[in-house]
């Protein structure tokens, strides 16, 4: 088991504001996914990533390459609002400084517009009752990775928040 400590940093004056440069975060992935691929006994690697993880672990698998990728990857209610203003921004604003923002009106940055045939199989969890992350921007990631042909599973706990519930319930809706 390998935990990623990545870059995301908040304002000294507005806490409610994460400003990362949103490079930094895939950086320290691609850093850790070469680390680990370095090591001859490294198999399989799963990606797992939860809320603005389970962002980072669904951009990561849309555009890494080669032998940094994961073998598949697991999102707990990941953040996946359209344009993926979590990697810098106030919330639910545009940060107009995000270097991965195309200005061309693209979605240079947001997951489910870039799920390919190549993204590897994932499997997403989240809580119907969860008001942060919300289950209708899961409901679209998967589509895409329908769309695109690629493995995948998803699993709604019934209600919760935040966060997936007991785990009994998570149990339940996986068998």
């Amino acid at each position: 088991v390998a935990v990623l400590y990545y870059r995301v940093p908040r304002s000294a004056t507005k806490p409610w504001m994460l400003c990362a440069n949103p490079r930094q975060p895939l950086a320290d992935a691609t850093a850790a996914f070469k680390s680990l691929r370095s090591d001859a006994d490294t198999g399989s690697i799963v990606m797992v990533g939860f809320s603005a993880g389970g962002h980072l672990a669904a951009h990561y698998s849309t555009t890494c390459s080669g032998n940094t990728c994961p073998t598949g990857v697991l999102l707990h209610f990941p953040w996946l609002e359209t344009g993926a203003k979590v990697a810098c921004g106030e919330a639910g604003k545009p940060y107009a400084h995000n270097p991965l923002v195309p200005t061309d009106g693209s979605q240079g940055c947001f997951p489910t517009a870039l799920v390919t045939q190549n993204t590897p199989p994932t499997i997403v969890y989240h809580a119907s009752g969860d008001s942060i992350s919300l289950v209708t921007w899961s409901i679209a990631y998967v589509a895409a990775l329908e769309l695109a042909g690629v493995k995948h599973a998803y699993y709604e706990v019934p209600g919760g928040g935040h966060y997936l519930g007991a785990f009994s319930a998570v149990v339940a809706v996986s068998d």
